[in-house]
């Protein structure tokens, strides 16, 4: 039996980085390779994934690509940064997925891990929805007999949270909402394709379309909703896969729906994935105005889309006619 050390590095994203004496120490690192790696974390600094998630999976492949084992370490195990693992000497990939204690599906919708391969290797999420803490990393490591051989992760946080804010909410219909009990009939909710994922961390093609709604708060004229959502791919969630926030008021929408990587990306501060993944938390406004004085009443409902403080403009969403002819 061979025992494999994992080192669990820090999230990986573009923005500040780890000198040589910060980087976390294996144990015991006098038995590992040396391996020259730098950790790269984002904005917030001081993240450790090991105290952000309750498992790790570890899915191991041979250098021929097919999957050989399935390790799940708990929270002692990634404490301890060592787990056994029962492999001949080789080179093997290793896709591990942390997670804040919810389980990944085994079978689903035609997916099989046990017996897959790298090319159609998937990893499913029970309730993609619900997942407010997902983590990636890949590695590869060479097993030698008679050593502890050193594995090395860098994970990149697979989610985001969206704070989708509706001002303006005494437009509606009806007069508007004005106490937490009208704030009910708003439903804001995100739409888009992801939850299954090969092992590299990419969304699988036929990935389901799921549905994200958050925890609500309610102040005056404005409601509030904590949506977490996977992650934003700037090369995935275009066109037909395009992320989309919709807005009903009563069952029915009240603005055309909102690309929200076409949103994000209309700031030059987020035109790549790097810079995407940076922010874990995005702020929305969406601040529907009545501009009044304009001589068809019904054109006076106006919408502006602000994101992180940036106020995005030419941007192609509008009140429906819903919300004009109810005005």
């Amino acid at each position: 039996m061979r025992i494999l050390a994992i080192i669990f590095a820090t999230i990986t994203l573009t923005g500040c980085w780890f000198g040589e004496k910060d980087q976390p120490q294996p144990i015991p690192w006098e038995e590992l390779p040396k391996l020259d790696v730098d950790y790269n974390i984002g904005s917030s600094c001081g993240v450790d994934v090991t105290k952000e998630v309750g498992h790790i999976w570890f899915f191991v492949f041979d250098e021929s690509g097919k999957l050989v084992t399935q390790i799940k370490a708990d929270k002692e195990d990634i404490a301890d940064r060592l787990i056994n693992a029962a492999l001949p000497d080789g080179k093997y990939t290793i896709s591990a997925w942390g997670t804040d204690g919810n389980d990944l599906i085994e079978d689903q919708n035609g997916y099989r891990i046990e017996g897959s391969t790298l090319g159609d290797f998937r990893v499913i999420l029970e309730n993609p929805e619900n997942f407010d803490k997902l983590f990636h990393a890949e590695t590869s490591v060479t097993v030698k007999e008679g050593q502890t051989n050193g594995a090395e992760f860098d994970f990149t946080r697979q989610t985001h949270i969206l704070n989708v804010t509706v001002s303006g909410v005494q437009h509606l219909p009806d007069g508007g909402i004005t106490t937490r009990a009208d704030a009910q009939l708003l439903d804001i909710y995100v739409e888009g394709k992801d939850g299954a994922y090969s092992y590299d961390g990419k969304i699988a093609d036929n990935s389901p379309i799921n549905q994200f709604r958050g925890t609500r708060t309610f102040d005056n004229d404005a409601v509030t909703d904590a949506i977490p959502i996977q992650r934003l791919v700037s090369d995935f969630h275009d066109g037909s896969n395009a992320i989309l926030l919709h807005i009903k008021y009563d069952g029915e929408g009240v603005i055309t729906p909102v690309d929200i990587l076409e949103t994000i990306e209309a700031n030059p501060n987020y035109n790549t994935q790097t810079q995407i993944d940076i922010e874990h938390e995005y702020n929305i406004e969406l601040e529907i105005q009545d501009q009044g004085g304009n001589s068809d009443p019904d054109n006076n409902l106006v919408v502006k889309v602000i994101i992180n403080g940036f106020v995005v403009n030419n941007l192609d969403v509008d009140v429906v006619p819903f919300l004009r002819n109810k005005k």
